[in-house]
C-alpha cells in the first residue's frame, strides 16, 4: 500500500510543478473564446472589437463620422393597449456614430460578432431592435 498524501505534500508539489495553489481557482475561459484586450485605457471584450474601434476613430479624426459611441444600449419593449410600455430588455451594440451617406446624416449601429458569437438569442434581440427602431444594425 502506497502512502498517502497530506495537505503538506499536495501543496509542495504544486509549487514545485508550477500548478495553481490548492483551492484556487482557474481563470476563467471566455464564453466564445475571445481575448480581452485594452486599448487607449478601455477594456474590449475581443481583438476584433478593440481593432474596429482604432478604425472608427481614426474615421472620427478624418471627419468622417462624429458622435462616435461605444455600448449604446438599446431598451427592447411592448406597448400594451392596458398596461403601457412594459420593457422586456436590452440590447447592447459595440458602437453608434453618424455619417453623411448621400448628403445627409445617417446612423450607423454596428455590433462586432463572430460565428460564434452569432446565438439564437443573439438574432432575436438584434430583430426586436431593429423593428422598434427602424434601424440596421451591421454586423462586422
Amino acid at each position: 500500500m502506497s502512502p498517502r498524501w497530506t495537505l503538506a505534500d499536495v501543496r509542495a508539489h504544486a509549487a514545485k510543478h508550477g500548478s495553481a495553489p490548492l483551492g484556487a481557482t482557474p481563470p476563467a475561459r471566455q464564453k466564445f473564446g475571445n481575448q480581452k484586450v485594452t486599448v487607449d485605457g478601455i477594456l474590449f471584450d475581443s481583438k476584433k472589437e478593440s481593432a474596429h474601434y482604432l478604425l472608427l476613430k481614426m474615421r472620427e479624426r478624418l471627419k468622417e463620422i462624429d458622435r462616435l459611441e461605444r455600448q449604446p444600449e438599446f431598451p427592447i419593449y411592448i406597448d400594451t393597449a392596458d398596461r403601457g410600455r412594459i420593457q422586456c430588455g436590452v440590447f447592447k451594440a459595440d458602437f453608434r456614430y453618424w455619417e453623411q451617406y448621400c448628403g445627409k446624416d445617417t446612423l450607423r449601429v454596428v455590433d462586432v460578432k463572430s460565428p460564434a458569437s452569432k446565438t439564437e438569442a443573439y438574432e432575436l434581440r438584434k430583430k426586436l431592435v431593429e423593428a422598434i427602431y427602424n434601424i440596421e444594425i451591421t454586423e462586422v
